[in-house]
């Protein structure tokens, strides 16, 4: 049995928003039936006590339908509605960091903070915010890839040359910011670009595993520097010191790199966003059940996660080894008894964020807390020499 100070966080967010099993009509028409067959638990859904949920439509490509994130109808209100509800821990993080008073200017230092703090006794409530704020950055999401999929329309129906260049940077914006589940958009050539990744590197899964075990508790800040929420940064440090070259681009929305000038980095959005850097190389394989994954991945595997399951990938990590131990134990709290049986195959994962390199059943490492949630986990799709 796994014993951890906090267990059954998103089991409490069960209890806390009286989940059910819940059959996302709302999205019934948007997500393609094999995911639909895989997720019947959606985020958005249990959010709605704090205002309603919508998916708006924010138009097509080439006649094909782009569908939305979630977003709250009312942001203000919603917001306003989750912080009298959350108010002490509200309370904790403009006192400890000398924040002004949330509001929604300011909101996302708060949701900065929620992946710097390591205050264990909030970890229960701080789930419950993170949850909330990857909806409450929807609407920007939502707005921008309105604004970009009006632009890249009006070029493509001027015919012009000295479009290609705005178009491309139309196109790489989209996929940046494209919920995953347009399977249609996202794996067909209806965006084609100029600006294309390389795929004639390879990655030594060994050199990579080196440097992974070296810095997964003490980051090689020198060379890369620390991004908020440094786990895609530490991937891509493993992948580059694996055999992979940077791409180099000419603004932070294109190639994957990073710049340190005196002491200052500058990064590509693929090069320190999760999300950004599994729609930059590709994903190779992607599933809900966690023993399935754990039975499917190898050493030197670059592996995501959707935590809260709505349509974005939130952190990344790196498998340092495989074991042949077959894991299978309740995660339990002893103030609220059994919550979950899970069952895998144990490995270690690095990653930063939280600084660790454990394996899963450790006390200290969460991977297979997806469970609750469904959690999207994800293979990289990289070339390996």
């Amino acid at each position: 049995m796994k014993e951890k100070n906090i267990i059954c966080t998103l089991v409490i967010l069960l209890c806390i928003f009286s989940f059910g099993t819940l059959k996302a009509s709302k999205i019934i028409d948007v997500i393609d039936k094999e995911e639909l067959q895989q997720n019947d638990i959606y985020l958005c859904d249990n959010y709605k006590k704090f205002g309603n949920i919508s998916f708006p439509r924010i138009g097509s490509i080439n006649n094909k339908e782009v569908y939305s994130y979630c977003e709250f109808a009312n942001q203000e209100n919603a917001l306003q509605n989750f912080v009298k509800e959350y108010i002490y821990v509200f309370d904790y993080f403009q006192k400890k960091y000398k924040l002004d008073t949330i509001n929604e200017v300011n909101w996302k230092k708060y949701y900065e903070l929620l992946y710097e703090d390591d205050n264990e006794e909030l970890f229960v409530p701080v789930q419950i915010l993170k949850g909330f704020f990857d909806i409450y950055e929807n609407k920007e999401k939502n707005d921008e890839l309105k604004n970009n999929i009006k632009e890249y329309n009006e070029l493509k129906n001027v015919k012009n040359s000295d479009n290609s260049n705005n178009i491309d940077k139309l196109v790489d914006s989209i996929k940046n910011n494209i919920p995953y589940y347009n399977n249609e958009i996202v794996n067909s050539d209806l965006l084609k670009t100029s600006v294309m990744k390389t795929s004639s590197q390879s990655f030594s899964r060994s050199n990579g595993i080196k440097y992974a075990v070296k810095y997964a508790e003490n980051p090689n800040k020198t060379k890369y520097g620390v991004a908020s929420r440094d786990c895609t940064n530490f991937t891509s440090q493993i992948l580059e010191n694996g055999g992979y070259s940077q791409v180099w681009g000419l603004t932070n929305r294109f190639g994957w790199w990073y710049k340190k000038s005196d002491s200052t980095f500058k990064y590509s959005w693929s090069w320190v966003n999760a999300d950004s850097f599994i729609k930059y190389w590709g994903v190779k394989y992607y599933t809900t059940n966690f023993n399935t994954f754990s039975k499917k991945i190898k050493a030197g595997d670059f592996i995501l996660q959707d935590s809260n399951n709505d349509g974005d990938y939130n952190h990344a990590g790196f498998v340092t080894a495989i074991t042949n131990n077959n894991k299978k134990y309740e995660i339990d709290n002893e103030n609220l008894g059994v919550c979950t049986m899970v069952e895998f195959k144990d490995f270690k994962v690095a990653q930063h964020t939280s600084n660790y390199n454990r394996l899963v059943s450790d006390t200290k490492n969460n991977w297979e807390y997806g469970v609750f949630t469904k959690t999207r986990y994800a293979i990289v799709d990289i070339n390996y020499s």
